[in-house]
């Protein structure tokens, strides 16, 4: 069996402050912006690049899986753009600083029993500027559209399904009702101070058992793959083999890339009110 990768890979990484996927770089090039911050080590000035994707990514979906990294568990989506020729490896944070299911990953969970390999999807992450009871707050998530590669368009009339959140509403006399979903809703309970402590397990459970039951294998996909039979004498090669082997040799293996994992930035819980349609 001859398999012949195409394309190259680009590795992804997740900008929390802002819901930008970037592509990273430890020197200066074209597209890139420096970016100056602070070694969390040695404390010292550190200086990267970025090369920021702000209209998300558009591609074929070719994997869904949890990996393992320095840093913790990451959930990783693969996108093939056949336009673009290149293997888009996405990374977002499974888990928040609190050790419960991250906002960016609930969002794709959500989505994740509707979602189909080999189908085109733009992958859009977003952080919104919000207001909830006169107070400034942030909204985490990923939206998940049906996208087209030729031109990189969305569809905006048809909507993916994805799993709703259960979620208490406050009535006119103060007493709470609660709006079914199937995901649990985060439960809030009095601690020793007499504040309030919030409890994800439920919820969690539901989302890490839904994530496992719709993982989808990335098997190289978005590759040209091309078979003949070595027993069979008359399956020979039509075109010249010099030419296939040395295509076959010159394209990037599979493989991940240390300047893919990094320190997940700390990012607040975002509320569990069900996605309005997003502007993007």
């Amino acid at each position: 069996m001859l398999s012949v990768m195409q394309g190259k890979n680009v590795y992804l990484e997740l900008e929390m402050s802002t819901g930008k996927m970037y592509q990273y770089s430890k020197t200066e090039q074209e597209g890139y912006v420096k970016v100056v911050g602070q070694n969390p080590q040695t404390k010292k000035e550190a200086v990267s690049y970025r090369k920021y994707y702000e209209n998300g990514i558009v591609g074929d979906l070719k994997g869904l899986s949890v990996r393992e990294t320095d840093h913790g568990k990451k959930l990783s989506v693969v996108l093939w753009n056949e336009v673009d020729d290149k293997m888009y490896f996405m990374s977002f944070p499974l888990f928040d600083q609190k050790k419960s299911i991250s906002s960016f990953a609930t969002s794709i969970i959500r989505y994740s029993p509707a979602l189909e390999l080999n189908t085109t999807y733009r992958f859009f992450p977003y952080v919104i500027e919000d207001e909830y009871k006169g107070k400034p707050q942030k909204k985490y998530g990923v939206s998940i559209k049906w996208g087209r590669v030729s031109d990189g368009a969305v569809d905006d009339v048809n909507k993916i399904p994805m799993l709703t959140m259960e979620r208490t509403k406050t009535l006119e006399d103060g007493t709470k009702e609660v709006i079914p979903g199937d995901v649990p809703r985060t439960e809030w309970e009095e601690d020793i101070t007499g504040g309030v402590t919030a409890n994800t397990k439920k919820k969690d459970k539901y989302l890490w058992d839904t994530l496992n039951a719709n993982l989808k294998e990335f098997t190289g996909g978005g590759s040209t793959k091309k078979t003949f039979n070595s027993k069979d004498p008359s399956d020979v090669q039509a075109e010249a083999p010099k030419q296939e082997e040395k295509k076959a040799e010159s394209t990037p293996a599979v493989k991940p890339n240390p300047d893919f994992d990094t320190k997940p930035e700390k990012v607040t819980v975002a509320d569990e009110e069900d996605e309005d349609d997003l502007p993007f």
